[in-house]
């Protein structure tokens, strides 16, 4: 197991190299997002024991966390755009 320095320092390297092309956190939530449900629904939908994988126990909150986002934000849009009708 890597000691926590190592960590801390590939972290970092990381850190820096997504900072130099620019990508932001939002970019960041949104590939992680669209990967983790696809990654879930492909795994379970065939045979549904996996759900209980650890693999699919770490996805499952960001896939939820994914969903709710795009179910908020599209409800949000939708209720503006039906306010701005009346």
């Amino acid at each position: 197991m890597k000691n926590s320095n190592e960590i801390a320092r590939r972290l970092g390297r990381l850190k820096e190299w997504m900072m130099s092309f620019r990508i932001t956190a939002k970019l960041v939530f949104i590939v992680t997002g669209i990967a983790s449900t696809l990654w879930f629904l492909i795994r379970v939908i065939p045979k549904p024991q996996r759900a209980a994988y650890p693999c699919m126990r770490a996805a499952a909150p960001i896939m939820s966390g994914f969903i709710t986002y795009v179910l908020g934000l599209g409800g949000m849009s939708l209720l503006f755009k039906k306010s701005v009708s009346f």
